[in-house]
């Protein structure tokens, strides 16, 4: 069933929606009404790199997989193409660059990164496709997209949240709780008339845990499984509630800082 013929899927009845994947934002992406405006939340951790990486001044180029096709994407743009992480439990050498947001803390000062990952990078691509204006969010900025967000609804448009999921081994798409927080505590600040049903459980989850928040996110599937790695640290990181004022956006292949936004009265 197309999903013109089946318009309770795509939430259209309001202007601030949530689904979780590529598959699902792409869809609702191409039935927009109005200028859109995409939120990537991928906490753990591709949206924590990014949101890090443009607040040191530098842009990043989202890509699928650290292939070839990434290798000559950083070649051509001068730019360093991040690593895979680590699987030994000892997290990354000195210096190396990865989908670790203390690597991109830590390192020495760079311009551009390639940043391979299978989930945000993905997502943005496929919605930068559709002509969405696409922008990064996790629990870091969260307040400063809730106000990029809330100026582009007053301008008329509308606003579709995507929290990104993991992926279990066969590829598919597993639920993760930080990017279920992660768009909560971005779309709580938006109206809560103009926000679909499938938004306010995003909401709801976010304030059932926002007074617990860095404590539940070494629990959880994904902060266990980065503890297990070495990357106790990203954890930290990944916890840091409103620490930016920075709004990535995707220009032209790459994500790069915005101004910062206005604080909502």
């Amino acid at each position: 069933m197309k999903n013109a013929d089946n318009p309770a899927l795509l939430q259209g009845h309001w202007p601030v929606r949530c689904v979780w994947g590529g598959s699902g934002a792409r869809h609702m992406a191409l039935e927009a009404k109005a200028p859109l405006l995409a939120v990537v939340v991928d906490v753990c951790s591709f949206s924590t790199c990014v949101s890090l990486a443009t607040d040191r001044g530098a842009v990043v180029y989202p890509y699928r997989w650290r292939d070839s096709g990434a290798a000559r994407l950083a070649e051509k743009t001068g730019a360093v193409l991040a690593s895979q992480r680590h699987e030994r439990g000892v997290g990354d050498p000195p210096g190396q660059l990865s989908l670790s947001p203390a690597s991109i803390l830590a390192a020495a000062p760079f311009k551009a990164l390639v940043l391979p990952s299978p989930n945000g990078s993905t997502i943005s691509a496929a919605l930068a496709e559709t002509g969405a204006e696409v922008v990064v969010g996790c629990l870091r900025n969260a307040r400063a997209v809730c106000e990029h967000a809330a100026t582009h609804l007053e301008n008329g448009g509308e606003v579709l949240v995507v929290p990104a999921g993991e992926r279990w081994p066969d590829g598919t798409m597993r639920v993760a709780s930080e990017d279920l927080w992660g768009a909560g505590a971005i779309l709580c600040g938006l109206p809560a008339e103009a926000r679909s049903p499938e938004a306010e459980v995003a909401v709801e989850a976010y304030r059932a845990v926002k007074r617990t928040l860095a404590g539940r996110l070494k629990t959880i599937s994904s902060g266990i499984e980065l503890i297990s790695k070495g990357y106790g640290d990203d954890v930290n990181l990944i916890g840091q509630l409103n620490a930016s004022n920075g709004v990535p956006k995707l220009v032209d292949g790459a994500f790069q800082a915005t101004r910062q936004p206005r604080q909502l009265t």
